[in-house]
């Protein structure tokens, strides 16, 4: 089977890594939404190339999905496909309530920032799962370089995240909360359309049997 190896390293090479935050936004803790913001797109890319991987697979010809099908375990792509579609709901309440505290500054009946915190928090716990997951996905099938890219993604996006699960209630006017609005939809786009591939690839794997 390493013969599938290097087309899907191609598709999944993460060229350049993840862009230095560091190099545009201040330290942390002052620059925990500017950071968050710069890392999200990161890890997007990231699940935007696994994806594109899946897909890839999908649509192997009939011989060689045989032998990747061999290789899948169907109860892990179920599990996985069940991951991804809550992963999607906590990003959906995450960027709803940034948008309300945008908008009202977290003042009653709104939600609060200490809201926004607790879904963040939520979002960082099920993404790494997620996550990891994915890189466990087909390790059989990928160069483990090509993964130790996407570890890194994710241990990047972790540790930011974690600094904004625990910042201070910034001011709903903060010019950096449209920036991290927009990086939140962009992660949760890359991630719903990599559950369209996965389910797409289990669809398959499904007929395959």
């Amino acid at each position: 089977m390493r013969g599938f190896s290097p087309p899907l390293t191609m598709i999944l090479g993460l060229a350049g890594g993840l862009s230095s935050a560091a190099a545009t936004c201040p330290p942390l803790p002052a620059g925990v939404l500017c950071q968050a913001a710069e890392v999200l797109p990161g890890a997007a890319d990231g699940i935007s190339k696994f994806g594109d991987a899946i897909a890839h697979l999908t649509h192997l010809g009939d011989e060689a999905f045989k032998q990747v099908a061999v290789l899948i375990d169907h109860g892990r792509v179920h599990d996985l496909i069940e991951s991804i579609t809550q992963m999607n709901v906590n990003n959906d309440a995450v960027i709803s309530y940034l948008k309300e505290y945008q908008k009202y500054g977290g003042v009653p009946p709104t939600h609060s920032w200490d809201a926004v915190r607790s879904r963040v928090t939520d979002t960082l716990h099920l993404a790494t799962e997620v996550e990891l997951k994915l890189k466990n996905f087909s390790s059989s099938l990928v160069d483990e370089h090509v993964y130790d890219e996407l570890e890194r993604a994710i241990g990047a996006k972790s540790e930011v995240l974690t600094s904004l699960s625990a910042m201070q209630a910034p001011p709903k006017d903060d010019p950096y909360l449209n920036d991290l609005l927009t990086s939140f939809e962009k992660y949760a786009k890359a991630i719903a359309i990599a559950q369209g591939k996965v389910q797409d690839f289990s669809q398959r794997l499904a007929a395959s049997r």
